[in-house]
């Protein structure tokens, strides 16, 4: 009986929220206020009171109804801009945990370690565009792998290009690049050739 009460407030109120939990959490708020209206009408009844009356027996389930929504409007903005803000903040914190992770990881010698942490930073947030330049350099200087460093520089540069960005590393990015280059067609050249 009661519940079937409840679905019924809570259908009448539907319209006001997106959340069905919300309109039945309102409804069963009603439900409690209007015996606490009808008591102090019943009570303002035996006193001669009649305006009190009206006003106990509509007051009560109306300030429930208008302190309900008050609380969820400012619930609901309060937690949109925390959650916001928190997504932001831990993104932030997860890629720079990350660099972090792979800076440590070359500082200890454990450049597999650090090769993976970057694909994976590459790979999750293609967007970071100093990972890629870092993989680059550590795939050069700690494995010897020129080639596949000049491929990252370049996928990179074109990334930069494509996407109009100020990169801060560009001349060095560029440098490298070349550098890379002439090092590479020297490596085919054979021994004995010097820049």
């Amino acid at each position: 009986m009661i519940a079937s009460i409840i679905n019924k407030i809570a259908n009448a109120f539907q319209w006001l929220f997106e959340d069905q939990a919300d309109a039945l959490r309102l409804a069963r708020i009603i439900l409690i206020a209007s015996p606490i209206g009808i008591l102090g009408a019943i009570t303002s009844i035996a006193k001669g009171l009649w305006l009190y009356a009206i006003l106990s027996l509509v007051g009560f389930p109306t300030l429930a109804v208008v302190g309900f929504a008050a609380t969820q409007s400012v619930a609901g903005a309060i937690g949109g801009l925390y959650h916001s803000g928190s997504r932001e903040m831990n993104h932030a914190a997860i890629i720079k945990g990350m660099y972090s992770l792979a800076a440590g990881y070359s500082k200890t010698g454990q450049f597999s370690m650090a090769r993976d942490k970057y694909f994976e930073l590459i790979n999750t947030y293609p967007d970071e565009l100093d990972a890629r330049y870092l993989l680059a350099n550590l795939l050069e200087q700690h494995y010897g792998l020129p080639e596949e460093a000049l491929a990252e520089f370049i996928k990179l540069s074109r990334m930069i290009r494509e996407k109009g960005i100020d990169y801060k590393y560009k001349h060095a990015l560029e440098n490298r690049i070349k550098e890379l280059r002439l090092t590479l067609e020297e490596e085919r050249k054979g021994p004995g050739t010097s820049r």
